[in-house]
């Protein structure tokens, strides 16, 4: 290249032959052409491109210098480009101080730099100097002056306004040394906007560019953007670059600019900054940059940009130089063969054929594929995968001495080999799983694996080692959640910020849990992953990004999805608590400002060092040891998943309820004070546990109750309810109740045989005739009670239609006893009240019959059939064989707790009356006859001996129901005294109707033909002597 300079403006490119007398005309033309059009100093600069031999640049450079005088240099006669003719095309080199230009560059990304460049066609490109700069601008125009630039293209008025502007900008640049050309490219809307370009052959000083480009804006008024090149420089590394290798790619700049870089790469026509990373490290120094990469691969492969930016007022200035980099592919090989298990059938066979496969992911890169142990046969691909092929011949004896190996090499453009071995699995021994639709033979032990037809991954079936098919299972993970999945993976590399990187992944995490159904274990395994991996690479979540990862988060939790959440698989830790962890940490890095609420989750902050919020309609006062704030997060749902691990005795029965904190100091306390999700049943434990994640399950350590569904604990974690799945036992009640039961049945025989035996000789009269009835009645219904009770000791194996028919005998018999009970109390009540009434027998025993056992009848037959006539869980319980208790007067417990608690009532009223009437029976005459004071005895008797039959232990039951067992010792007294005193109840009747009545007594021992301590009549005389004296 020859340049020659001039005083003048700078106007072209001349290109001239390669003769001497066009070197005069050129003298001819700057004489007539470069004068300075004004005050201002100004250059032209002339191009001569002359190909000429190498020898001959020596007297070529001399004779030019005659051509100098005071109007014309030439102080730059150089060579540029060097080239040499090859077979194959072209071979040129840069000469020093020279490069190829960046439209040579990208075309070829071999030809950066000055190294050498091969041009098939024979036509070569020239070198430009390391000093050229190339600007690219637009200037936005306000105002009318220049409204006919967006006029048609060609018109007057188009034009005349182009060369307007085209002054104004040659007047500002055209003093810079070494200025070239200016050109208007484009008119543009959005106001008037012009874009040029320009070429300076020179370095500049970027300060002098950014001065004059604001004279420019200020005669325009207006804005300007210039984009330069060759201001830096960038020096990329040899290529191709091997994979997994570290380069450094390096940017310097002609003078210190006063700032970093910024680094962007460009590949498949999308733009990401590089930042510091994983795999991209950057640094600074005086006039150079550096992007040093580790361990790469084709992700970053394509354009690298470095650029400088200066900017004031009103126009912006970058520096910017760019360079391609090619890496070489290694590809990740999946080999098997075709059969996956080859068959050979009987001891004779020595070989069986096989077809190997080696399949790697499509790849512009054109790998050399050889095969060791085989046959080359053929190759195809699609869109997704390339697939290789080889044939073979294989030993039936795969022992180790005998054993056939084949594999595969590739090998990438840069000579790197990757060599994969093809298994191979003979079935020689007669011992497979049979083919079963798509399933091939396959030998025990191994899995066998088909892929996906939807989705990204494989369906695997076990051959298990009695040569049996064990189920399917699902690995497919549906394409657009593998792929948030793998961009997850690559946020932190360096490539793209990271912030902007974990809002375009949460946004399309987002989206796909909205918009698409997770119906398996397997995308809901991939979408917890996502955000396991976002926790571990994110220090902390912009608010701009925490409405989509709260979204997402709660859009996991739908009820919709409950039954992809629990799979058996073996693993350390449960996919449930894998979230909980996850998006416990990600809430403590997210920027929450205010309470938000979702679907299934909802978050409150606090930065008080008092907290008072609620998430779900559950309250929480925390109280912290210092300043930071708090986030208090609620979960629909997890409580479900979550492992208990507590030999499935307990299940959890509130939402959990996460609470964080910015810094690690601890907290004083934190009240929680939860709701409920089922309604407690009674005597049925809760406790307050927190997640423990060493041990993987809930833990009760710090914490503790302070009131009903009211947790009190002493650090921060996950907390929820835990409820025990069966009520709390008694110790050793069902045995004392058990023997109790065998006792009183016992007694009740026996009592009923005594009945049987003295009935004729102890009723005598009206009053024992309806006492004694009362008795056997009472005996007989307690006696069939106490049968169906033992009947259902074990509720378990007792048959659903039994167990409702054994409730409802209980039920009818125990109210028949107490009614029985309120004709004994009505018949003492009338003795005592009435003392010489007599009652007859025929209507007292109506009477009974019919209170006795007709209203115990309807009321059992009406709560039959309004409970769902007789249905499980309304009528009775299948747990029990015992009537319902669903809380405070539910249930149908209360018809027969309401009836019994009325009859006690009365009992007890009537024995008041009674004692009172005893008491005035002491003052009664002495002359009263025989059978009046005959009568009062009797009543005292029945009074201080029955009164355990008239139910009034049964008052112990009403407690019982009231007193919950989780209360403490005080529930457990009420109950061994409830179950004592009535499970012996049959034993208690005995004493007092049997062996408690003297004249019961006497009566059977007389039949046993054994005298008495004292008759009857001896009795008579002498309690009237006593009387009488």
């Amino acid at each position: 290249m020859l340049t020659s300079s001039c005083d003048g403006s700078l106007m072209g490119i001349k290109e001239i032959r390669n003769k001497m007398w066009i070197f005069a005309f050129l003298y001819l033309l700057c004489t007539d052409i470069c004068q300075a059009a004004d005050r201002d100093n100004s250059t032209q600069m002339y191009y001569a491109k002359m190909i000429i031999d190498k020898s001959a640049f020596k007297n070529v450079r001399d004779n030019l210098r005659a051509f100098m005088n005071n109007k014309l240099t030439i102080d730059n006669i150089t060579i540029t480009t060097e080239c040499e003719n090859k077979t194959d095309g072209m071979i040129c080199n840069c000469s020093v101080g020279h490069k190829w230009s960046e439209e040579v560059c990208q075309t070829d990304g071999t030809c950066c730099g000055n190294g050498n460049c091969t041009f098939k066609n024979k036509q070569s490109q020239k070198c430009i100097l390391d000093t050229t700069v190339g600007i690219d601008g637009s200037v936005t125009l306000e105002g009318e002056k220049y409204e006919n630039c967006l006029k048609a293209a060609g018109s007057d008025d188009f034009i005349k306004c182009r060369d307007d502007l085209l002054k104004e900008i040659k007047k500002t640049f055209r003093t810079f040394k070494g200025f070239d050309s200016v050109t208007i490219t484009e008119f543009r809307f959005g106001s008037i906007i012009a874009a040029f370009k320009i070429t300076i052959v020179n370095a500049i000083d970027s300060q002098a560019l950014m001065n004059k480009s604001q004279e420019l804006v200020e005669r325009l008024t207006g804005e300007i953007n210039l984009e330069t090149r060759g201001v830096v420089s960038m020096t990329m590394p040899n290529q191709p670059v091997h994979d997994s290798s570290t380069v450094e790619i390096k940017c310097t700049s002609e003078e210190d600019l006063g700032k970093e870089p910024e680094w962007s790469l460009v590949k498949q026509g999308k733009t990401y900054d590089i930042v510091n990373g994983t795999v991209s490290t950057l640094t600074s120094e005086h006039k150079q940059a550096t992007v040093k990469l580790t361990q790469i691969n084709e992700l970053w492969e394509g354009k690298y940009i470095c650029c400088y930016s200066q900017k004031s007022n009103s126009t912006n200035l970058y520096h910017k130089a760019s360079a391609t980099m090619d890496i070489c592919h290694m590809p990740n090989i999946e080999a098997f063969t075709e059969p996956a298990f080859p068959l050979c059938e009987g001891t004779k066979q020595e070989s069986v054929f096989l077809k190997a496969t080696c399949r790697i992911q499509n790849s512009s890169e054109n790998y050399d594929v050889t095969w060791k142990g085989a046959t080359e046969d053929s190759h195809n691909g699609d869109q997704h995968s390339k697939t290789y092929t080889a044939r073979a011949f294989v030993n039936c004896d795969q022992s180790s001495k005998n054993a056939s190996k084949i594999s595969c090499t590739f090998t990438n453009k840069c000579n790197q080999a990757k060599d994969t071995p093809v298994p191979i699995h003979i079935i020689n021994d007669g011992k497979y799983c049979n083919i079963d639709g798509d399933w091939a033979i396959t030998k025990p032990g191994f899995t066998a694996q088909l892929k996906c037809k939807e989705g990204i991954g494989f369906i695997k079936r076990t051959c298990n080692l009695n040569a049996k098919w064990e189920p399917e299972r699902l690995d497919c993970v549906t394409e657009d959640l593998n792929l948030v999945r793998e961009t997850a993976q690559l946020i932190d590399r360096g490539l793209g910020h990271l912030q902007n990187n974990t809002r375009e992944v949460f946004s399309k995490f987002e989206n796909f849990t909205k918009t698409n159904t997770i119906s398996t274990y397997v995308n809901m395994n991939a979408s917890v992953d996502v955000l396991s991996i976002l926790e571990g690479k994110l220090g902390e979540i912009k608010e701009n990004t925490v409405d989509d990862f709260l979204d997402s988060s709660s859009n996991l939790l739908n009820k919709s999805l409950a039954g992809t959440w629990k799979e058996n698989r073996e693993e350390n830790s449960s996919l449930a608590e894998k979230y909980l962890i996850s998006v416990e940490q990600l809430i403590k890095k997210a920027d929450i400002k205010q309470k938000t609420s979702k679907q299934n989750l909802e978050v409150d902050t606090c930065t008080a060092l008092t907290c008072n919020s609620s998430v779900f309609n559950v309250s929480i006062n925390l109280i912290s040891s210092g300043i930071g704030k708090v986030k208090i997060a609620g979960l629909k749902e997890l409580e479900s998943y979550l492992p208990a691990k507590t030999d499935d005795k307990e299940s959890p029965n509130s939402i959990v309820v996460v609470a964080t904190k910015e810094n690690k100091e601890r907290i004083k306390s934190i009240t929680i004070d939860f709701e409920l999700l089922r309604p407690r049943p009674p005597n049925v434990a809760l406790k307050c546990v927190s997640w423990d994640n060493s041990s993987h399950s809930w833990t009760s350590y710090g914490c503790k109750w302070e009131a009903p569904f009211r947790c009190v604990c002493n650090h921060l974690s996950a907390f929820s309810i835990l409820m025990s799945k069966k009520p709390l036992n008694v110790p050793a009640l069902s045995q004392i109740t058990l023997v109790g039961l065998s006792v009183s049945i016992a007694s009740l025989v026996i009592s009923l045989l005594i009945e049987l035996i003295v009935w004729s000789k102890v009723v005598k009269t009206n009053t024992s005739y309806l006492r004694h009835a009362a008795h056997v009645n009472i005996s007989v219904c307690l006696l069939i009670a106490d049968c169906c009770f033992l009947a259902t000791s074990e509720p378990e194996s007792t048959s659903e239609t039994l167990c409702v028919i054994f409730a409802a005998l209980k039920h009818f018999c125990y109210l028949s006893m107490f009614f029985w009970m309120l004709c004994l109390s009505s018949t003492l009540l009338h003795q005592s009240v009435f003392l010489f009434h007599k009652v007859s027998k025929k209507y007292y025993l109506r009477f009974s019959f019919l209170v006795g056992y007709v209203c115990p009848f309807l009321i059992v037959f009406v709560t039959f059939l309004v409970n769902q006539v007789g249905a499980e869980g309304s009528y009775f319980s299948k747990h029990t064989c015992w009537l319902v208790f669903k809380g405070s007067l539910q249930g149908s417990i209360f018809t027969f707790i309401i009836p019994v608690g009325t009859i006690v009532f009365i009992n007890v009223f009537s024995m008041m009356v009674v004692l009172m009437k005893l008491l005035d029976h002491q003052k009664i005459k002495q002359s009263l006859d025989e059978k009046e004071k005959s009568a009062a005895k009797t009543v005292l008797r029945s009074v201080i001996l029955l009164t355990p039959v008239f139910g009034l232990t049964w008052i112990f039951g009403f407690f019982v129901l009231m007193i919950d067992l989780t209360e403490g010792p005080k529930a457990l007294i009420v109950n061994y005294i409830f179950t004592v005193l009535n499970a012996f109840q049959g034993l208690f009747i005995l004493l007092t109707t049997c062996f408690g009545d003297k004249m019961t007594r006497d009566a059977l021992l007389s039949h046993f033909n054994k005298k008495p301590p004292g008759s009857i009549s001896d009795s008579k005389t002498n309690l009237s002597t006593a009387c009488k004296k």
